[in-house]
């Protein structure tokens, strides 16, 4: 006959088993958990650190590849600015009272003067889309008499249609007089070339020189016209070598070499320091010099002025 069990022994026979259940359960899933290979972690996103924690304004931006963002500012920065910005085909500092750049900086290299990417073909100056209300407008240069004149020039910048296109910001501008823009300026622009071409690879740092009070202004937001322009060159050779230059905003039919002065006596009117990080003897002896020796000058026959055209008065 067959054997009875008790209900205690059912239920503990039962608790048993669900107690093993459980214990392989769990155990099961503790070893799988354990040993199952782990998803691949995507990789951390570098975080930019913003411009504004360096003093300058962020600028958002699309990456550029390392061979066309060129370091503008690899010379140093030569300061007394309130904002600062780098940009694809050059770096400025801009002073908000006078509502234009102080300086602007830029690397200039053969390949870049031999490349043709770009067009300005239906380009119009705008305000800087990074400080819109501190620049000056449209409006400022209607009816002034005053040409829009690029610090870094828009043919400089044929190597990138992005570099091209923001050399029509507002911010990289002065009032230069007409004959001045489409003449003697024009000349040392295509002057610049042609030393980028010959040498290899220089850079430039140009810009107004600025009186500390406003004087004459144009526009309803009160633009400084400067009375001279400067523009400081240094080859990086070897060897390396150095020309600055002071042009008052006037056309002159002198030749290039006429407005020669040391890169020290620029430094002197605009308050400003250039290639800062070139040692100490050598930069006192680069500054010093006013020489157009061991420089490739360009035929004055084979320049080409602009339009003797005076803007119109919008």
């Amino acid at each position: 006959m067959a054997r009875r069990f008790s209900s205690r022994s059912s239920s503990s026979i039962g608790g048993a088993i669900i107690g093993l259940l459980l214990l392989t359960g769990f155990g099961g899933a503790g070893f799988w958990h354990a040993t199952r290979p782990k998803p691949s972690q995507p990789p951390a996103t570098p975080v930019p650190i913003e411009a504004s924690a360096l003093g300058m304004p962020f600028q958002a931006a699309a990456p550029q590849p390392a061979q066309t963002a060129p370091s503008h500012l690899a010379w140093g920065t030569p300061g007394r600015a309130d904002i600062v910005v780098s940009r694809t085909g050059y770096a400025l500092g801009f002073s908000r009272y006078h509502r234009q750049p102080r300086w602007v900086s830029y690397q200039l290299t053969r390949a870049m003067v031999q490349k043709r990417a770009a067009s300005r073909k239906g380009l119009e100056f705008q305000p800087d889309p990074t400080f819109p209300n501190d620049c000056a407008q449209q409006v400022d240069y209607t009816r002034s008499g005053y040409d829009r004149g690029h610090l870094a020039p828009a043919a400089d910048l044929n190597w990138s249609p992005r570099a091209m296109a923001e050399s029509f910001y507002f911010s990289n501008v002065s009032p230069q007089d007409h004959a001045f823009n489409a003449g003697i300026w024009q000349q040392l622009e295509d002057q610049m070339r042609h030393f980028a071409y010959t040498e290899g690879e220089i850079y430039i740092v140009t810009g107004p020189i600025l009186p500390e009070k406003k004087q004459k202004t144009i526009g309803p937001n009160q633009v400084t016209v400067p009375a001279a322009f400067y523009k400081v060159v240094l080859s990086t050779g070897p060897p390396r070598k150095m020309l600055a230059f002071i042009l008052p905003n006037v056309n002159s039919k002198q030749p290039l070499q006429h407005f020669l002065v040391p890169a020290a006596e620029v430094e002197r009117r605009t308050g400003l320091r250039f290639f800062t990080s070139l040692p100490p003897d050598e930069a006192a002896r680069l500054k010093a010099n006013t020489s157009p020796d061991g420089w490739q000058w360009k035929n004055t026959q084979q320049f080409t002025p602009r339009s003797k055209k005076k803007p119109r008065r919008r």
